[in-house]
């Protein structure tokens, strides 16, 4: 692949146009009136957009992806408008980042053909979608749509685009930087005693404005920024940098830790043994690996006692709801109960249960969510895009810092598909994500020459 601009303005060619000499600047000053004015009537958030289309101009596509990034660990909390009829701040950043991603891709013939893996995700997607058509309830079905194809279209756009090294990196560093905030703000709220549920269990949580992130799903964003710093400080040689993405990945497992999800911390241990099974054993990793541990002497009781009883409570009554749910499948086993319609599902067979937990349940399992709402086909083709997926990192072993990032990719994607089965999580957005950059690192892996700037230059 070649690209003949060296301007980091995506879309100018430096030989053909001298409109990126000119544009550049004027954007920053009118950006800079704007600012002035705006500020001086006490209009912070246009302030803050001003500030920011200079930086989206320069880069557009790490700044728009990375910035949806920054935002997914707050994305139930950071909501304009009433509670349920509101947008998240992700969902713009999302839909400005699939506008970046496309106009950027091509403008500047950045696009390549979509890999296996997207291939795959496209029919899983398209079948969950059609089985709109005999859903229990159409109507939750198709308010339900806008969500899978918004993602599925930021998904392709992304694995269909050839990132430069420099632009995955920006983006893993904004993850993380999310990560870092979203952490650091919820153990400032547990020190405080600003709980998610008061009573026996004090587990944290990101609170917003009266808007409370359940602290399972809060945790399982944090797994991406927490292997994406591990992946950095693998890949730098020493100094403040690499101490810098240690503290990091510490600050951010224990923002997963004190939300008390027993899931994540299985999957955190899943990421670490992917990290051990790739790099084998060995003193780079052991020194993280000792101080993660430790973060475990600052856990309260509560903490370990909610491992304890885990068994007890079955798993907070997953395990009854995973009886009614297996039930359903063998009704719905075939092609399924409709997108979104597992709740239904679990009503009509509800009496299965050992123990009755009510009606309308979240299934809290991602396989059994899909099993029961698109079928033994459904199933079927996420186990495929899966593998296809996975296959990815082997075409990686040659290669140095890259090779880190993408067993950083494919660690946390391993880790979250294991919360998967505690969690009903194929919707959500850290997920998909996570599948975005594990495909950016592999391609660019594969494609080393495009992402070197001595050829880029030519």
């Amino acid at each position: 692949m070649n690209y003949k601009s060296k301007s980091s303005l995506v879309g100018f060619r430096s030989g053909s146009s001298s409109l990126s000499h000119y544009l550049v600047p004027a954007v920053v000053a009118v950006s800079a009136v704007v600012i002035g004015l705006v500020v001086g009537q006490g209009q912070w958030k246009l302030a803050l957009a001003a500030l920011g289309l200079p930086l989206v101009m320069l880069s557009p596509v790490p700044i728009g992806l990375g910035s949806y990034a920054v935002l997914i660990p707050f994305d139930s909390v950071a909501v304009l408008g009433q509670a349920e009829h509101g947008r998240t701040l992700t969902w713009f950043a999302g839909a400005a980042a699939t506008v970046l991603l496309l106009g950027a891709g091509l403008v500047s013939r950045r696009y390549a053909v979509p890999p296996a893996a997207a291939k795959w995700w496209v029919l899983f997607t398209l079948w969950y979608a059609l089985t709109t058509a005999w859903a229990l309830s159409p109507q939750t079905a198709i308010q339900f749509l806008p969500t899978v194809f918004g993602l599925l279209v930021l998904y392709v756009a992304s694995v269909c685009f050839r990132y430069r090294q420099n632009e995955f990196q920006l983006i893993t560093f904004l993850t993380i930087l999310g990560g870092i905030a979203a952490a650091i703000w919820t153990i400032h709220l547990f020190r405080q005693g600003s709980f998610y549920e008061t009573g026996a269990e004090t587990r944290a949580s990101l609170i917003v404005d009266g808007r409370y992130a359940n602290p399972d799903e809060l945790a399982m964003t944090l797994l991406l920024p927490i292997s994406l710093a591990f992946g950095h400080f693998l890949s730098l040689k020493r100094g403040l940098r690499k101490t810098c993405m240690l503290g990091a990945m510490l600050v951010i497992t224990l923002g997963l830790l004190v939300t008390m999800s027993r899931a994540a911390v299985v999957a955190l241990a899943i990421m670490l043994a992917v990290y051990l099974y790739r790099l084998r054993v060995g003193l780079r990793l052991m020194l993280p690996v000792a101080l993660l541990s430790m973060l475990l002497l600052l856990m309260p009781s509560g903490f370990f006692l909610r491992f304890q009883q885990a068994s007890e409570s079955g798993g907070s009554g997953r395990f009854d709801i995973w009886t009614v749910g297996l039930a359903a499948f063998s009704h719905y086993g075939l092609i399924g109960a409709g997108l979104h319609n597992f709740p239904f599902a679990y009503t009509n067979y509800a009496g299965e249960a050992p123990h009755f937990k009510g009606i309308g349940r979240d299934a809290h399992n991602i396989y059994l969510a899909i099993a029961v709402e698109t079928g033994v086909i459904g199933l079927l083709l996420f186990a495929g895009a899966v593998r296809s997926q996975m296959r990815t990192h082997f075409h990686a072993r040659h290669v140095g810092e890259v090779n880190n990032l993408l067993i950083a990719t494919e660690a946390a994607t391993w880790g979250i598909l294991v919360f998967g089965f505690f969690g009903t999580i194929i919707w959500d957005k850290s997920f998909w994500f996570s599948l975005m950059l594990m495909s950016a690192a592999g391609s660019l892996v594969q494609e080393p020459a495009a992402s070197s700037p001595s050829r880029e230059a030519r």
